[in-house]
């Protein structure tokens, strides 16, 4: 943006009627009969989302439900029930995966051997199918992580359980033939897997909570391939320095890059190469007003990473925020304050620029709630009267966020792109108006908009 008498550049990159941030309450829980506790992120799926509660329910074992973006629609579709026949399963904490009709899922507990159970079940709630139940030594126990679905294979990871009883990572077919166990945890290896598998270029790449090689023992980030053999500790993770511990959320691999949090400490936001190269932490979380305990796993959405906090912000209940793959711009957007919510244990999901979620407790009954956020919009130029020369300056006017920090850089020559940090301020309620006494030294200047 130069001022000069050609004002056009300004008005290009301008803020046009930017919407508010929009934070709605699609469902309270209740406990009996919607549900209590959701600890799971939500999934999308032909036009509603489905989630499941890890307690309440007419049996207090939990349920799985469906509820429209609006908040309308609510309908339990499977209440489990931890039977003395021992045939269902029970408190389900993953996230749902949905294919063609068809949600997949897990509980923790319950089953025939009471450690847990895979299950299948279509979208209008027919077809319950428990494809395994875990409990055997070597079957492994307590499946705390989503699924992941490639060419009609399941894969997963058991906190516990398998031959060392540090947990393992399995296979199974959706129709709950070929169940193995494609690898054993140890301590040296990594235990209590809790995040999901992601399938990326045919290869598998997940998390552990806990150990890992030596100095570590903190957790780590590991590939493997789908047979089970190439198992390579990519990051091992120690409670010292800035890189956090203990990841236990859900992790995005795209483009070669693996993003993903930690728990421990306080808490972190982290990108590394799928080789193991270029760890890079882009948030250690500072309690309060940033939040603490980054529970839930990530949404990307163009360069900008969307996360949760379980404790802490400015009411002590959780919040969302964003950041950037680069690791600027982190801002707590949403603060939950009891009421609407409190302490976030799940993912959020991004449909058609709004986010979605639950949080495992709070609401009316504080039994937890499903929202919706529409993200507040970036900091921006309002081009209005305001914009120009005004008295004994240059200056324009800041939209965005109440309390976010805003950076203005200068330059003088864009040919030669040598932008310098000038000013940066936090916009108040109603935005920020900015101004440059100096600009008349220049024969010409350029100003841009950052989020430090």
């Amino acid at each position: 943006m130069k001022t000069s008498k050609l004002l056009s550049a300004l008005l290009l990159l301008s803020a046009w009627s930017l919407p508010a941030q929009t934070f709605n309450v699609l469902h309270n829980f209740t406990n009996t009969p919607d549900g209590e506790m959701p600890a799971a992120g939500l999934v999308f799926d032909q036009g509603m989302l489905y989630g499941v509660s890890a307690f309440g329910g007419s049996s207090d074992d939990g349920t799985l439900f469906k509820v429209s973006t609006n908040g309308t629609g609510y309908t339990v579709l499977k209440t489990f029930t931890y039977s003395s026949d021992y045939t269902d399963g029970s408190m389900p904490e993953a996230s749902l995966i949905a294919a063609d009709g068809v949600l997949f899922g897990t509980t923790l507990m319950g089953g025939s051997n009471s450690y847990g159970t895979v299950f299948r079940i279509s979208t209008n709630g027919t077809g319950y199918q428990i494809l395994h139940h875990f409990g055997a030594e070597v079957d492994g126990r307590q499946p705390y992580g989503k699924l992941c679905l490639d060419n009609g294979i399941l894969y997963g990871g058991v906190g516990s359980g398998g031959i060392s009883n540090y947990g393992a990572i399995f296979r199974i077919s959706t129709e709950g033939t070929g169940y193995s166990v494609l690898m054993n945890f140890s301590e040296t290896n990594g235990w209590a897997p809790q995040g999901n598998l992601v399938m990326y270029n045919g290869v598998l790449y997940g998390t552990t909570a806990q150990g890992g090689p030596a100095p570590g023992w903190m957790g780590e980030v590991f590939s493997m391939n789908t047979d089970g053999t190439g198992f390579t500790v990519l990051k091992s993770f120690n409670s010292s320095g800035t890189d956090g511990y203990n990841p236990q959320s859900d992790i995005i691999v795209t483009n070669g890059v693996i993003y993903g949090t930690t728990d421990g400490g306080g808490g972190t936001v982290f990108k590394m190469n799928t080789n193991g190269t270029g760890f890079t932490t882009l948030k250690a979380f500072g309690y309060y007003t940033d939040g603490n305990r980054p529970w839930g796993g990530l949404a990307l959405v163009g360069n900008t990473l969307y996360g949760t906090c379980n404790e802490d912000g400015t009411h002590f209940d959780g919040n969302v925020y964003r950041i950037n793959v680069d690791g600027t711009g982190f801002f707590p957007i949403y603060n939950f304050s009891g009421a609407d919510g409190n302490a976030l244990r799940g993912d959020v999901i991004w449909v058609d620029g709004t986010l979605y979620g639950t949080s495992y407790s709070g609401g009316s009954a504080s039994d937890g709630v499903v929202f919706s956020l529409v993200p507040p919009p970036q900091p921006a130029i309002v081009a209005d009267g305001r914009l120009g020369v005004q008295t004994n300056g240059f200056g324009f006017y800041i939209s965005g966020p109440s309390n976010q920090l805003v950076a203005v850089d200068v330059c003088s020559n864009l040919s030669l792109g040598n932008w310098q940090p000038f000013q940066t301020n936090k916009l108040g309620t109603n935005g920020y108006y900015f101004k440059d006494p100096k600009w008349t030294n220049y024969p010409g200047r350029y100003y841009r908009l950052r989020e430090p």
